[in-house]
Parts: structure tokens; sequence; C-alpha cells
């Protein structure tokens, strides 16, 4: 017989209608999967992190990151050398080294980077020098949420 519902052929039809609501919860089960599979892959997916001069001191961490920033510095400006190479080198990453001019005694230079779910990170490289050139730097990296 045309048009009667036959046993099997699904709960949510009666007489060749859908009931009522079927189609509503149908779509908020599909928006929680989505969602749940949304969650799921940024949890697990890999932090791209900072981009720039900084990332792979950040990528680190604060103290492994300061340790490879001071052994990458020292490697390139040798104890005895001036430190005004060594300044504009790190101006050049985006450092700020106008304390370097105003205090001859610690010149330091600073750069902020922000990193992911607003933690913020400050780099520091403190330049040690005395009337013979260059010392040595000591790097400082914090991470820090404002």
């Amino acid at each position: 017989m045309p048009g009667a519902g036959t046993a099997g052929e699904g709960d949510a039809v009666a007489g060749g209608v859908a009931q009522p609501g079927v189609a509503r919860l149908a779509l908020v089960a599909i928006a929680l999967l989505l969602g749940g599979i949304g969650l799921v892959a940024y949890a697990c997916s890999e932090d791209a992190g900072p981009v720039g001069p900084f990332s792979p001191y950040l990528r680190l961490g604060p103290a492994a990151g300061a340790a490879a920033l001071k052994r990458d510095l020292e490697g390139e400006f040798l104890p005895g050398t001036p430190a005004g190479p060594l300044v504009r080198r790190l101006e050049g990453m985006g450092m700020n080294c106008d304390a370097y001019a105003a205090r001859a005694a610690r010149p330091v230079c600073v750069a902020r980077v922000d990193l992911r779910e607003r933690r913020v990170a400050r780099v520091e490289v403190l330049v040690r020098e005395d009337a013979g050139g260059l010392i040595g730097v000591v790097p400082d990296i914090t991470v820090t949420r404002p």
C-alpha cells in the first residue's frame, strides 16, 4: 500500500513525515562532533611559535635559549673586540639598545616578543665591556603573562 510506513523504515518517520526536532538534533550532533574534532586538532597541533630572529632561542625555553644565545653571540664577537658591532647586531635583531648609550657602566639591550596564549618573552642582553673591549655577554630570557 503506497504511503503506508512499514516496520524498519526508521523511527523518525511517522506516516512518511519526519518527526519535529530530528533535523535540529542531527545538526547539534554534527556541530558537537566537528567542534570536538577541532578542539582535539588544536590541542594536538604543534605550536608554530614566534617568528623572528629570537625564535630558535625561545623554542628552547628560557634557560637553554639564553645559553644558546650566549654561545652564538660570543662565538661571533670575541672577547677584546669593540662592543659596537655587537650592539649593532643586537639592534638588527630588533633589540632596543638605547640603554647602551645612556648607561655605559652596564650597557643592556632589550627586546619584547609576543608569544601564543597572551604570553610575552623579554630578551635582555647585558654587554660586559671594559677599556680593552668586549668581555662577554649575559643574556636573559623571561616569559610572563601580562
